[in-house]
């Protein structure tokens, strides 16, 4: 990545009305408590979520929010699983799904080097977690095979993405790119897998974009139990309004400091819009801006 990528987000954010932010006070939580924001990035293989994920986090910091890097699936144990499968080329839909389930509980509550221990700790102790791919990679890769509805149903207990930040590429850019970064091939990396992944992405974001996760007239589902296991209240880390995930689409199919910029700035502008954060320049900003583009 190169050095000056994080530096051009920041001043475009800056320049935008974003050039400090801090966590808002939440109404819903305890006296004291401020919890943190998950923000899921999301994409084909070779549009960048990596690069995009790591670029927010470092950008977050400089601009004053405490902010972690994780990633799925995992380096634990049943993470090795999935990527000694992926690489394996034949992949079993049904099969994947199940173990990457597992691997987002062990992400979420076990997960030894985010603070607080895995990504519910982090987020009790106010930390911005960005997640390079999340429950919606499965609910688009292995959803499409296995289908979706049973996808979302042995994810039930992954609290929504407060923040999905999907990266958008043509099949074509995606394809040159997982060419060109060499390394081990994967399953997901076959021109014709890719193509119908990008098509699955997009299907999903629609759908979620009609019907959001959690918002306001919707019941909190069993993703609950987790957050109750670590004494963390639902109307606290997800009040309602607004409804969960806020969407952004980012445009990574040419420079990558411009959509390294889109997100930063479309993220800054959601987590404002929702009441999550504040900025530090609030004469700057402009008008109300929607959190869906693209």
């Amino acid at each position: 990545m190169p050095a000056d990528v994080v530096g051009i987000a920041v001043e475009r954010a800056a320049e935008a009305g974003f050039g400090k932010l801090s966590l808002a006070w939440r109404r819903g939580c305890p006296s004291g408590s401020q919890p943190g924001v998950l923000v899921a990035v999301e994409g084909v293989d070779g549009s960048g979520v990596t690069t995009i994920s790591r670029v927010l986090v470092e950008a977050l910091a400089r601009l004053g929010l405490r902010s972690v890097y994780t990633k799925e699936p995992t380096r634990g144990p049943v993470g090795e699983l999935i990527r000694s499968e992926l690489r394996r080329g034949d992949v079993d839909a049904k099969l994947l799904a199940l173990l990457f389930a597992a691997d987002r509980i062990w992400h979420l509550t076990r997960k030894p080097d985010l603070p607080g221990v895995g990504v519910l700790g982090a987020l009790s102790q106010g930390y911005v977690v960005v997640s390079d791919r999340y429950k919606y990679t499965s609910l688009a890769y292995q959803g499409r095979a296995a289908g979706r509805d049973w996808v979302w149903n042995i994810n039930k207990y992954a609290p929504p993405a407060h923040v999905l930040v999907y990266i958008s590429v043509d099949p074509d850019t995606a394809l040159e790119r997982v060419r060109k970064r060499g390394g081990v091939h994967e399953a997901y990396h076959d021109p014709e897998r890719l193509k119908a992944n990008l098509n699955a992405y997009e299907s999903l974001i629609a759908d979620l974009r009609r019907r959001p996760e959690y918002g306001p007239g919707q019941k909190p589902g069993s993703w609950t139990a987790l957050l109750r296991e670590r004494g963390i209240q639902t109307e606290c880390l997800y009040p309602t309004p607004p409804a969960y995930p806020a969407i952004i689409v980012v445009d990574n199919r040419g420079a990558l400091e411009d959509a390294a910029a889109q997100a930063l700035v479309g993220l800054a502008r959601a987590l404002v819009d929702m009441g999550f954060v504040v900025t530090g320049n609030p004469a700057r900003l402009n008008s109300k801006l929607s959190l869906m583009s693209g």
